[in-house]
C-alpha cells in the first residue's frame, strides 16, 4: 500500500464512525481542511488494478514456470522407471536365453551320451551273439582248392 491509500483508509474511517455520545458535537462541526493534496487522496482505481493485475500475472508465471518444473521432473522420473523396466526386461531375456543355451548343451550333451550308449550297447550285443554262435556250433569246414573230389576234406556232420 501506498501512503495515499493509508491516508484515505484513516479518512474514510473516520467519516464512517458511528457518532456516539461524546462524539454528537462533532458531528455537527464542519471537516477541517486535509492537508494532503487532493491528488494524493484520491485512490486511483485503475493504477491499483493495474498493479493488482500485474501481481496477478507474476504469480500466474511463477506459478506456471513451478508447474513446468514438476512436470518436467514427473516426465523425467517415468523416462527413467521406463528406462529401468527395460534395462531389466533385457536382462531377464538375456538370462532366459543363457538358460535356453545352456539347456541345449545339456540336451545336446545328453543326445551324444545316448548314442555312445547304444553303440556300445550294440557293440556288447553283438560281442554276445558271436560268442553266443561260437558255444552252438563249433564245427569247422576245410576246403581245399584244386579239382573236384581230390584232396577235398570235410569236417563235420
Amino acid at each position: 500500500m501506498n501512503l495515499a491509500s493509508i491516508a484515505s483508509f484513516l479518512f474514510f474511517t473516520s467519516i464512517m464512525s458511528a457518532p456516539t455520545e461524546s462524539n454528537a458535537a462533532m458531528n455537527e462541526v464542519p471537516i477541517p481542511e486535509i492537508n494532503v493534496s487532493d491528488e494524493e487522496t484520491i485512490m486511483d482505481v485503475e493504477a491499483l488494478q493495474r498493479e493488482a493485475q500485474v501481481a496477478l500475472e507474476v504469480k500466474l508465471v511463477a506459478i506456471k514456470a513451478k508447474n513446468l518444473e514438476i512436470m518436467h521432473k514427473r516426465k523425467e522420473k517415468e523416462q527413467l522407471e521406463e528406462e529401468w523396466k527395460q534395462a531389466e526386461a533385457k536382462w531377464v531375456a538375456d538370462e532366459a536365453k543363457r538358460i535356453a543355451d545352456e539347456a541345449k548343451w545339456v540336451t545336446d550333451e545328453a543326445a551324444v551320451k545316448k548314442k555312445v550308449d547304444d553303440e556300445a550297447a550294440k557293440a556288447k550285443r553283438l560281442a554276445e551273439e558271436a560268442e553266443a554262435r561260437k558255444m552252438i556250433s563249433p564245427r569247422k569246414t576245410v576246403v581245399e582248392v584244386g579239382g573236384s573230389g581230390e584232396g577235398a576234406v570235410n569236417l563235420g556232420p
